[in-house]
């Protein structure tokens, strides 16, 4: 998205053709707080980071990427790809993997 409104980076805009998504939570995971907690209990000094609040159930940094993608979803290619059955872990929430882009 950088690419697209940075003069010196828009060549790279025509080198991607598509993007695959891996079990992206597009719109954030209640997993996030699980995360925040497990990190906090490693005793190895590790506190919540900002990039865990980023992904919790529609914060702002999200909502802002979704709605900048949305306009340049329809150039390229999507795929997401995401689990269907429990792995015992954890899953991402269906509605958090649908990117809801109505294209």
């Amino acid at each position: 998205m950088k690419a697209d409104r940075d003069p010196s980076l828009k060549h790279l805009t025509t080198k991607i053709c598509g993007i695959i998504f891996l079990g992206t939570p597009h719109r954030g995971s209640s997993q996030a707080k699980k995360l925040s907690r497990m990190l906090s209990l490693t005793g190895i000094g590790v506190s919540e980071k900002v990039y865990i609040h980023d992904i919790t159930i529609n914060s702002g940094l999200l909502q802002m990427l979704n709605d900048d993608f949305r306009h340049l979803a329809p150039r390229i290619q999507l795929f997401s790809f995401y689990e269907q059955n429990p792995t015992g872990i954890g899953m991402i929430e269906l509605v958090s993997v649908a990117m809801g882009l109505g294209i």
